[in-house]
């Protein structure tokens, strides 16, 4: 058990160096700045177009009837033009330690997330463009919260509000949106609903779930406080990073863990193949896996891309293939 938790913890050390690789690459190429109006009444901001675990330096151009970002790698690759009159809803978004983004929403599920060197640029896009957005974003959380309890909201509309609230977004993997473990019952070959012994205790946290992992956390936090450690914490995981989003994402985007991993995927046997497997493992008494899901776990359409190999992932030598998730007996298909 103890080999166990030592390689537990090197993986995350592994993962987190990668991260931190992949941080230290944007911050060295992130010296932007914004322009003036220009003669044509053009407003151009310099600014990163950002994907997961990579990014598109270029400039930003307000023009009176569109915005285009034009990365200057490319003429074609990373391209956008959006129309004014498409633009849904605009937010300032967190981006790694500073408030210097903005998400541009232009269509179902279509969004373009912008990074800027000082906040104050992703405030006055935000100010520019916010009076074309057809939609606002409610910030009432208990008006929200009583159109849940008045079953007006859907449980997961509801979390994603609060997912956005908290500056979460799909296109940013350091923030990614976060969905709780409900249930705890993947052994059982049916579902009683109804009784409270097939849900997860939500009260307490993933890290604390039972009284030994509590403790666990505690016991670290004490040792690294004697040890003078500036910094003490009770667990060295959080429960959504880049490395979890991967783990669940490996067979939509296979192309996201061999960035993370340095060109390889990660051992068969540390891979998301079974949710009854992944419960056991937050849920055990023993361990450092603190992770929640993400929300294409609970959309039915999207979690078709993350429970199938549609796309054939080979993992070499002798592991073969990487299978479809292994589901509860409770769940008959993925579908």
């Amino acid at each position: 058990m103890e080999e166990e938790q030592q390689d537990e913890e090197e993986r995350a050390m592994q993962v987190q160096q990668g991260i931190e690789s992949i941080v230290d690459e944007f911050y060295r190429n992130s010296r932007i700045s914004s322009m003036p109006l220009g003669q044509s009444g053009k407003e151009r901001m310099e600014c990163f177009q950002v994907y997961p675990f990579c990014s598109l330096r270029g400039s930003l151009e307000i023009g009176a009837d569109t915005v285009v970002f034009r990365p200057y790698c490319s003429d074609r690759l990373g391209r956008v033009r959006i129309k004014k009159s498409e633009i849904l809803l605009v937010r300032k978004r967190p981006y790694i330690v500073d408030c210097n983004a903005c998400e541009i929403y232009f269509g179902r599920r279509a969004s373009v997330f912008f990074v800027f060197e000082h906040d104050e640029d992703a405030t006055r896009l935000v100010q520019r463009l916010k009076e074309f957005a057809r939609y606002t974003m409610i910030q009432d959380v208990g008006h929200i919260q009583r159109l849940w309890l008045e079953d007006s909201v859907s449980n997961f509309q509801y979390l994603m509000y609060l997912n956005d609230l908290a500056g979460r977004s799909y296109k940013n993997i350091h923030r990614y949106p976060v969905f709780p473990w409900v249930l705890s019952d993947y052994t059982s070959d049916s579902l009683n609903l109804r009784s409270p012994n097939v849900y997860r205790n939500l009260s307490k946290p993933i890290a604390a779930l039972t009284e030994k992992k509590a403790m666990q956390g505690l016991e670290m936090y004490q040792a690294l406080k004697e040890s003078n450690v500036e910094d003490p914490w009770m667990f060295g995981s959080h429960y959504s990073n880049p490395g979890i989003v991967v783990f669940f994402t490996v067979r939509q985007n296979p192309k996201l863990m061999l960035k993370l991993q340095g060109g390889s995927f990660d051992h068969p046997n540390r891979m998301f193949r079974s949710i009854p497997a992944a419960w056991a493992s937050v849920s055990s008494a023993s361990g450092s896996d603190v992770k929640e899901l993400i929300p294409q776990l609970y959309d039915p359409q999207a979690g078709l891309q993350i429970l199938r190999n549609n796309q054939y992932i080979s993992l070499g030598g002798d592991f073969g293939h990487l299978k479809k998730v292994i589901l509860p007996p409770w769940a008959t298909s993925i579908e």
